[in-house]
């Protein structure tokens, strides 16, 4: 299996229809992923682009603040409003977490405008703290 890179077809196949990487392809060829890259360029079969700014698939629980943003963004973006719900005003929205948790669940996130989630953060933030003191 070692110069099956050297076939053009089964690279191609590899690559194009299996959507395997380089990587993976080297792998199965016992070869770095730069041999792989330079017998693509020798076969003119043009590669894919890496996206910088997409994340690696990572566990909920192990994401970072960022990350659930960016995967609650994509999973919310047709049921985005156009105004936000609490001001009713027509301003850039952002994400906000109802309770703070940051679960999974989509039902715990909304789209507010930047001035009603900060007001919405300090309230519900101010709130779990003087319940905290309150049971002490």
């Amino acid at each position: 299996m070692k110069n099956l890179y050297r076939d053009r077809r089964w690279l191609q196949k590899q690559y194009c229809q299996e959507k395997k990487t380089l990587k993976e392809i080297g792998e199965i060829c016992d070869v770095k992923e730069s041999c792989i890259s330079k017998w693509m360029n020798r076969f003119s079969i043009p590669t894919r682009k890496k996206n910088k700014f997409q994340p690696k698939i990572i566990d909920w629980e192990y994401a970072s603040y960022i990350i659930k943003h960016y995967r609650v963004k994509k999973r919310l973006e047709l049921s985005k409003p156009l105004k936000c719900p609490i001001c009713n005003k027509d301003k850039k929205l952002e994400l906000s977490n109802k309770d703070h948790k940051y679960r999974e669940d989509i039902d715990d996130w909304q789209y507010l405008c930047h001035k009603c989630h900060y007001i919405y953060d300090k309230t519900t933030i101010n709130n779990s703290i003087k319940c905290i003191i309150r049971f002490k």
